[in-house]
């Protein structure tokens, strides 16, 4: 079994268990938020919708772009998407939780500017982890902040620098590690 089939099996398996917390008797949360920020979990510079089905697992949906650029001040921009799972630790009512994510989406991004034949400009997904924080404030903790730190598990960006790199084309050194930072504005629904 390869990581992406591990990943998506948890994936089906918290919104399973999400699911099953709605049903009656279970007590599921009615606790929401959007946000605009930077980062996979916002699709690149974009805005996220995060859903509480437990009062500390949640779905997350991100969209927004990208931005990408060489050297030689050439630049555009791709679609990006991010939807997954959050774990935040701690009870609801606290001003700040750390918490889990574990996210699908555009997570990588090559871009080569050839002259005079036609650019290369590729976007891959996979999965990504990441732990982080989110403070909400105030004496309705309705807005707030989150940050976190990602790290790419898989994405077929890395082949593929590797298989231009082979062909003659230079990179510099990619990270798995990025980060991501957003304003949030949580609000409770009336269902």
């Amino acid at each position: 079994m390869n990581i992406k089939s591990v990943l998506l099996a948890s994936m089906v398996l918290f919104a399973c268990l999400a699911l099953q917390a709605q049903m009656p008797g279970f007590g599921g949360s009615k606790k929401g938020s959007l946000g605009l920020g930077y980062g996979l979990p916002y699709g690149g510079l974009g805005a996220s919708a995060d859903y509480r089905l437990l009062d500390n697992l949640g779905i997350t949906a991100g969209f927004g772009a990208f931005a990408y650029s060489t050297s030689d001040e050439a630049y555009g921009y791709s679609p990006g998407y991010a939807i997954g799972v959050k774990y935040f630790h701690g009870k609801p009512d606290k001003n700040w939780h750390p918490q889990l994510l574990l996210l699908y989406g555009l997570n990588g991004i090559i871009y080569v500017d050839r002259e005079p034949e036609e650019d290369i400009r590729e976007s891959f997904g996979g999965f990504t982890l990441g732990v982080g924080s989110q403070y909400m404030f105030g004496k309705s903790k309705k807005h707030g902040f989150d940050a976190s730190l990602l790290y790419v598990l898989t994405s077929g960006r890395f082949k593929r620098q590797e298989e231009l790199e082979d062909q003659g084309y230079s990179f510099g050194k990619v990270s798995r590690f990025t980060v991501s930072l957003g304003y949030r504005y949580a609000f409770t629904l009336k269902y």
